[in-house]
């Protein structure tokens, strides 16, 4: 799978599958004053749902979308754990950022997922145990370079994502307060 951002309101994939999202009708009407407090909204509003879709071995995939300077969280869509495609946000809107959760077993991100918002937008991930993490761009595409020197090297990665990518450098980082699971 491989992403390719045309604009910051769509998202493309090679596979050509598109969804169109829309925006929550469990959101404010003036919406929240950060991205990341709409992620966590996202997600609270959406736990329930998530239990019955982890226990399926699937993933909630959804978007923030960014009105102005407001932030909306869009409704959330069940998929099959390696999914892609292209996320159109509604008029109005332009895409603010992305949000996926993952079913079982992983504390973070995946080794797709660091790849992803190399292409311009935070990208955010809910985990079983409850904590919710954002990986931002410019993060993303030093790890980018920093995999593309070790393979240039012939040097086979022995270590974790989370290995490389230290979660103390900024760009991968708990949005929850202080850190602890919150959802």
């Amino acid at each position: 799978m491989a992403y390719a951002f045309n604009t910051l309101s769509e998202i493309r994939t090679q596979d050509g599958r598109e969804v169109d999202l829309a925006v929550s009708s469990e959101n404010p009407a003036d919406g929240f004053g950060s991205m990341d407090d709409a992620a966590l909204a996202q997600y609270r509003a959406y736990d329930d749902l998530y239990g019955e879709v982890s226990a399926r071995g699937n993933e909630l995939w959804g978007g923030i979308l960014r009105k102005d300077e407001r932030f909306y969280f869009s409704d959330m869509i069940e998929t099959p754990a390696r999914y892609s495609a292209a996320f159109n946000a509604p008029d109005g809107y332009r895409i603010g950022g992305v949000t996926h959760t993952h079913p079982s077993g992983g504390s973070g991100f995946s080794g797709l997922d660091y790849r992803l918002p190399s292409a311009g937008v935070p990208f955010f991930v809910r985990v079983p145990d409850g904590n919710v993490y954002r990986w931002n761009p410019a993060e993303a595409a030093r790890y980018g370079r920093r995999l593309q020197s070790m393979q240039s090297r012939s040097v086979a990665p022995r270590s974790t994502h989370d290995e490389l990518i230290p979660r103390s450098r900024g760009g991968y980082h708990s949005i929850c307060p202080g850190g602890r699971p919150c959802i």
